[in-house]
């Protein structure tokens, strides 16, 4: 029995993700699991619907079993992110491959690109500390200081190939990766229609373009049920009103802002660094909303996406200074029926926790996992709350829901 693995945030899921998951089974897979952002994704914003709206669509979709990793590691930086996974991943003890989509869809030369980055040769590194300490921003510098990688290394779903491929190699990964070329519309696209690649299934639109659309023109409409497969639209379309964006966080974050006057306060939370912390005292009078502020912070040095990150995790209260930064704690969100022997053989298998009753399982961690998986509940609460009052519906605690299970 083959087992695949993706790696996803699918915010939200549409007929890309699809068309991933079935290359999966092309590729020999009889199981596919899925490990993705919980309620909080890597560009440090709210996930547009909630983990388990977005978990059971990936298994109506196709995919066997979902597991969620801890908004600490889902809103880190690309290298962080993808080890974490990765770390869950090995800890899951079940996978014989990784697949994933990139813009270039050459294995041969992510891979080579994440032979240098794991090695560190130093050439690279000098190079790499000249661009730096010419005001260039990390992703910026380090394209630099590897030309023959430039291309490569522009792209985000390449970024994130190379990071994956760099930590396997670190942490020699008993799984192989396969990488499948990204279908339709680029990841920044904005727009959606004919013109960004068809396939059987509807249009081909990137993540961020649905979200625009969500925004603009809610879920009822043509263009959505073109670009989102038929078993999640429905979904989504009642989660319509729960959905979260950014902005939703701005008091909290205003309140977060104003909690000291020192930037060394600010420096304590994961991303934010020396400059940042005195942009954030610097600029708070000005302080509007969540995305604004991100813009008005980045720099030449400092890309947006890094200051939306720090911003979250101030917010969310992520501090850098924790005894459980880097323990490994996964949420079973999602459940195919008929795949219940794999998860099965994960649970006897895995050497982290596999969290399926949440009371039960915290009591059985160990201190360091009982901490980062409670921070994890407290913020997936937080999440529950916003969206709750946003919505009008009722709040559920977290600790209170539980494995979705669809039938096959």
């Amino acid at each position: 029995m083959k087992t695949a693995a993706i790696i996803a945030e699918f915010n939200p899921l549409h007929n890309g993700h699809v068309y991933l998951i079935e290359q999966a089974r092309e590729a020999g897979a009889d199981h596919v699991l899925v490990v993705m952002s919980g309620n909080f994704v890597q560009r440090g914003e709210p996930a547009v619907f909630d983990k388990y709206v977005r978990a059971e669509a990936a298994v109506r979709c196709g995919a066997d079993a979902v597991f969620s990793i801890p908004a600490r590691f889902s809103t880190a930086s690309a290298e962080r992110y993808a080890d974490a996974n990765i770390r869950a991943l090995i800890g899951l003890n079940c996978v014989d491959f990784l697949i994933f989509g990139s813009e270039s869809g050459n294995l041969k030369t992510i891979d080579q690109c994440a032979k240098v980055l794991a090695e560190e040769p130093e050439d690279y590194r000098i190079k790499l500390r000249d661009g730096l300490k010419r005001g260039l921003s990390f992703p910026k510098a380090r394209a630099e200081a590897l030309p023959e990688f430039a291309e490569i290394l522009r792209e985000p779903n390449n970024i994130l190939a190379v990071e994956y491929l760099k930590s396997m190699r670190r942490r020699h990964a008993g799984f192989e990766a396969l990488t499948v070329r990204r279908k339709g519309a680029s990841y920044h696209e904005k727009l959606i229609g004919e013109d960004f690649g068809q396939d059987g299934s509807g249009i081909c639109a990137s993540a961020s373009a649905i979200r625009e659309l969500i925004k603009n023109s809610g879920t009822d409409n043509a263009e959505f049920r073109n670009t989102v497969p038929s078993e999640a639209a429905d979904l989504f379309r009642r989660a319509a009103e729960k959905r979260m964006a950014a902005e939703d966080f701005s008091a909290i974050l205003a309140a977060a802002l104003f909690s000291s006057d020192e930037a060394d306060h600010f420096t304590e939370f994961e991303d934010v660094t020396d400059e940042l912390a005195r942009r954030i005292l610097a600029g708070r009078n000005h302080f509007s909303g969540v995305q604004s502020f991100s813009e008005q912070l980045a720099s030449k040095s400092l890309t947006e996406s890094h200051a939306m990150r720090a911003l979250m995790h101030i917010a969310l209260g992520l501090k850098k200074d924790v005894p459980y930064r880097d323990e490994s704690v996964t949420e079973l969100l999602a459940l195919r029926k008929d795949a219940e022997p794999l998860l099965k053989r994960i649970c006897s298998q895995s050497s982290i926790p596999v969290v399926i009753r949440k009371k039960a399982d915290l009591r059985n961690m160990s201190e360091n996992e009982a901490m980062l998986f409670s921070e994890e509940m407290r913020i997936s609460n937080l999440y529950g709350m916003l969206e709750a009052m946003k919505s009008g519906m009722p709040f559920v605690n977290e600790y209170e829901r539980g494995v979705v299970k669809v039938k096959a």
